[in-house]
């Protein structure tokens, strides 16, 4: 595979890199439906985002990292009201919350969210750092706002619960 400014390619892959660490994959799988009516070309991006891949894009920091690291993320709830989470049909992938105390990592045990992202900057206790390693949850702080954080995991690809 050989890499110039604008893409890689390979027999049967196209990727196109974002930035640094992340890429637009354009592989086997991926469909690619061309349509000559109105020149409209309708493309399905896969991407897989792993927690490596979004810890750096919302320059989080790493407080506990669970033992998959197969996790592929797809959907996000952003909540305050840890009811609202689990009252939820569909489970999330990551749970962004600016609370910072051990409801919330009670909370993604229920309702089985691999991914905590703990926002606005707010400090972790060692309590929640113990309770995430009890159940195995990967737990990230950040200085961005909840607004900024589920924004730049938007624009990555990354889908509400809804």
């Amino acid at each position: 595979m050989q890499r110039n400014n604008q893409y890689t390619t390979s027999s049967m892959t196209l990727v196109i890199p974002i930035s640094d660490k992340c890429y637009f994959n354009f592989g086997v799988m991926s469909f690619l439906l061309l349509s000559n009516f109105h020149n409209i070309a309708l493309i399905y991006l896969i991407i897989n985002m792993t927690p490596e891949k979004l810890i750096d894009i919302i320059s989080g920091n790493l407080l506990y990292t669970a033992d998959d690291s197969s996790l592929n993320l797809d959907t996000v709830i952003a909540s305050d009201l840890m009811s609202d989470v689990l009252t939820l049909e569909n489970e999330p992938d990551i749970l962004v919350t600016g609370l910072a105390n051990t409801q919330c990592i009670r909370t993604a045990e229920m309702a089985d969210i691999p991914f905590v992202i703990i926002a606005k900057g707010k400090k972790v206790s060692q309590e929640i750092i113990d309770l995430a390693r009890e159940g195995d949850i990967y737990l990230i702080s950040t200085h961005l706002s909840i607004y900024k954080c589920c924004g730049l995991l938007y624009i990555h690809g990354i889908k509400d619960t809804f």
